[in-house]
């Protein structure tokens, strides 16, 4: 297992330490700090750069929001597009539109809906009593669409 410079130090002797000036264990702690903040560095971008998968980060989203409606209760469902299978949800709408248009999130109705300021027009309804998605989410969705909506 590897050990840090920090851990080899400690193993250093205490008589031996006595002679080093203060400002070496400032820079010695300031080494060591920066290493562990590269490292949360490296971590961090690794994650936001995870790709994003349907199961783990949006059958979640749309389950809450939007499958009340467009989900695989057909006692509940409020029109034929489905958004918990994969073919629904990708099919052809009217005038050649697509709920989602993979590889494409601004052609994609879900989008539009979702992002709308026009109560009329957002997704999920006013009448539904789910909140609307936020930034995040509406992000989350985007990125998901533009990296080829894979279920």
């Amino acid at each position: 297992m590897p050990i840090t410079f920090f851990e080899e130090l400690q193993a250093v002797p205490q008589h031996i330490l006595v002679l080093r000036s203060p400002s070496v264990w400032h820079i010695i702690l300031l080494v060591e700090a920066l290493h562990s903040l590269c490292c949360l560095l490296a971590l961090a971008s690794g994650l936001s750069a995870a790709a994003i998968e349907f199961n783990r980060d949006i059958r979640p989203l749309l389950s809450d929001r939007c499958f009340a409606c467009h989900g695989p209760d057909a006692s509940h469902r409020k029109t034929k597009l489905r958004f918990d299978i994969e073919s629904s949800a990708t099919a052809a709408l009217a005038g050649g539109r697509h709920a989602i248009d993979p590889g494409n999130p601004e052609a994609s109705e879900i989008i539009k809906r979702v992002s709308s300021t026009n109560r009329a027009l957002r997704m999920p309804p006013a009448y539904a009593k789910k909140d609307a998605l936020t930034g995040v989410q509406i992000d989350l969705l985007r990125r998901w669409i533009a990296e080829g909506a894979h279920w």
